[in-house]
């Protein structure tokens, strides 16, 4: 569990720091502050051992097209596009405490790294790799002893990367907002088989209630490619879930509301991540207000069960209002609410309320988005 989080040179953060963060964090504050930015960079520690993590943060925003292995792309990423001063982002965790460190070279060169095997899959082949160019390099530490180094080139020649010992990190999950169709089937397929979709099941009928069960149903795709003038049909399987809300058919998922999907997905997100870390977007999106107590109370059950750490972002009083009336008198030490603001000189601060402050703060009626 992360328990306190620091970012520096990192878009909107020049140099943030926060302590109480708990197993199930709320992230408020008005737009454009950087709450979205905050997920996004606890996202970028946990991917630390992918070469590709720092691209990634494009199209996390949809902007993936938008992405090149160029020092202007990269100086986006960057507090002020200030290239010339490193990127930190570090955590204090259950474990230890995480570092890692981007910086940008803008003549040298890549360090020679030698690849492990078992890793190469992840880095891909070295090209060209003493050509000059502009090099991102970031570094990964635990408790300063690096873990992991890794060196782009902005003309995309090569990567490289090494791996100090085997240690692994927490699965992260990340669900930013408007991205509710895509499921993973695979997760749903092993709660079934683990006799525990039930609780994916009661979890939905907050939401439609005449739902009787779930169906993940494979799906054969045919292409037709020619090759050499000859027709050659591939064969892919994927997978579809199916809902039974007592039709003469099933229902694809797919089709059914945003509420339902958003759902679906923050469950699969928390099994998918046991011991892990799970951060959403805007929560309350999609989710009646009615319903959002029960809601919360499911969600904070199931992340106990699997161990898993929820941070969430909201704009919405009525989430807070629900989150608080959700915890009880077991979870309220697990509770943290943080309000991002900036201050008259664009410095982002952060206050840290615990579920009592945050109750009493809603009773008087105080202004705490």
């Amino acid at each position: 569990m992360i328990s306190s989080i620091s970012i520096k040179n990192f878009k909107g953060f020049q140099n943030f720091h926060i302590k109480g963060l708990a197993p199930i964090t709320l992230i408020g504050g008005k737009n454009n502050v950087g709450k979205s930015s905050f997920l996004e960079a606890l996202f970028l520690l946990y991917s630390a051992y992918a070469p590709q993590a720092f691209g990634q943060q494009f199209s996390l925003r949809g902007a993936g097209n938008l992405y090149h292995n160029t020092i202007e792309n990269w100086a986006v990423m960057f507090y002020n596009g200030d290239v010339d001063k490193p990127m930190e982002i570090g955590a204090q965790t259950d474990d230890g405490h995480y570092q890692l460190t981007y910086t940008i070279d803008k003549l040298g060169h890549a360090p020679d790294i030698n690849i492990p095997p078992e890793i190469m899959s992840q880095v891909g082949p070295l090209q060209n790799a003493n050509a000059p160019a502009g090099v991102l390099k970031s570094s990964f530490a635990k408790d300063g002893n690096t873990l992991c180094e890794i060196a782009m080139y902005a003309n995309g020649m090569a990567r490289t990367s090494k791996k100090v010992n085997g240690e692994e990190l927490p699965k992260a999950t990340i669900i930013l907002t408007g991205n509710v169709r895509n499921f993973n089937a695979q997760v749903l397929t092993e709660l079934d088989i683990n006799n525990r979709m039930d609780m994916v099941l009661d979890a939905l009928r907050i939401i439609e209630p005449s739902i009787k069960g779930i169906s993940v149903v494979p799906v054969e795709n045919r292409k037709t490619m020619i090759i050499n003038g000859v027709p050659n049909v591939q064969v892919t399987t994927d997978a579809e879930v199916y809902v039974d809300i007592g039709l003469a058919r099933k229902m694809p998922l797919k089709l059914m509301g945003d509420g339902i999907g958003h759902l679906v997905n923050f469950i699969i997100a928390i099994v998918n991540s046991r011991n892990g870390i799970v951060l959403i977007d805007e929560i309350e999106n999609g989710i009646h207000y009615s319903l959002r107590k029960d809601l919360w109370e499911k969600l904070i059950n199931i992340a106990k069960q699997f161990k898993c750490q929820l941070i969430a972002t909201t704009h919405s009083y009525g989430c807070l209002q629900s989150a608080v009336e959700a915890i009880g008198e077991e979870e309220k030490e697990d509770f943290y609410y943080i309000r991002l603001d900036e201050d008259k000189n664009r410095l982002i601060h952060g206050v840290t309320y615990t579920a009592e402050e945050l109750r009493f703060a809603l009773q008087m009626n105080m202004e705490v988005r």
